[in-house]
């Protein structure tokens, strides 16, 4: 059974025409390549997911991530540029050193890294593509495993959001909203947005009389596009003619450091930003977009039982 990381070149091979394809006809014909045996083919995970599947899955993350691979839509893959350079740079094989060399990986790798610092998960910066290493203790190895895993969730839970039609998300938040506890029941959020929303895409009721209102926001906008200061105080003048004081806007790509000012800066209004990466770790949080395939048990000695 090959390693995750033995599976660059074939994938890179399979979509090497340039064309989109179904990521389950690459699966396929990745494996294929490999000429897995049956018992191969039928081992499980623990979570009862194909180990040959899951092994596949890894490999497309990493070249996602290092921009080798594009999900131009929904379950469909496609080789960029850089995947075909990759490909050519290396005839003998693409390999984990190569794949974690590129521009991609290695601003995914600091991102996962500031993440981890940020939540007081990893002190010594090693990154998430350090996931088990031989200087890890055993349970070092399982927290990373599982920060690799679910920051690899919530980077697809981003893509698809960023790939779903701009009314799929409007509807999403509210309900990432409602599981954080503005309003009471879904009867309280109205999803309003359409081409004459006048800047406004759900209301949220945070009484049932409708006198304490939050408006909310959302866009769509794809990586590398950002919401401006413009785009904040155009909200919040929006809110101003509904006499609104509260508001949430909510972008699946980031806020610019404008958009932060203009909406600290209001003090007649609050507005609550929250940008894709932090959208996408609520939503697996929360199990909005995800769900829980598998669980594990850790176990340690009872010494209260030893000392009876």
């Amino acid at each position: 059974m090959p390693k995750f990381h033995e599976l660059f070149t074939d994938v890179l091979v399979v979509l090497s025409s340039g064309e989109p394809m179904l990521k389950k006809d690459v699966f396929t014909k990745v494996l294929d390549r490999k000429q897995l045996s049956d018992a191969e083919l039928a081992e499980k995970l623990k979570s009862g997911y194909s180990r040959a599947q899951d092994r596949v899955h890894w490999a497309v993350a990493y070249l996602f991530y290092a921009e080798a691979v594009a999900k131009p839509l929904k379950g469909v893959l496609q080789i960029t540029d850089a995947g075909k350079k990759l490909l050519l740079d290396n005839p003998n094989g693409v390999s984990l050193t190569a794949v974690e060399a590129t521009p991609g990986l290695i601003a995914w790798t600091k991102r996962g890294d500031e993440k981890q610092k940020a939540k007081r998960l990893s002190q010594d910066g090693a990154g998430v593509r350090q996931a088990v290493s031989s200087d890890d203790s055993p349970s070092e190895q399982i927290e990373r495993a599982i920060q690799a895993m679910r920051q690899e969730v919530e980077s697809e839970v981003l893509s698809r959001l960023r790939t779903e039609h701009w009314s799929f998300m409007e509807r999403a938040v509210l309900k990432v909203l409602l599981r954080l506890g503005y309003g009471a029941d879904e009867e309280d959020l109205s999803h309003v947005g359409g081409p004459n929303d006048e800047g406004i895409d759900g209301i949220i009721n945070q009484d049932k009389l409708g006198l304490d209102q939050i408006y909310v926001q959302s866009k769509r906008y794809r990586a590398g596009s950002a919401i401006s200061g413009n785009d904040i105080n155009a909200f919040m003048g929006a809110m101003g003619r509904k006499g609104v004081a509260k508001g949430v806007f909510i972008t699946a790509s980031h806020f610019t450091d404008g958009a932060r000012k203009a909406a600290e800066e209001n003090k007649h209004q609050q507005v609550v930003l929250i940008d894709g990466e932090e959208l996408a770790a609520i939503m697996v949080q929360h199990q909005i977009g995800a769900t829980i395939v598998g669980s594990y048990s850790v176990f340690k000695i009872d010494e209260n039982f030893f000392t009876e």
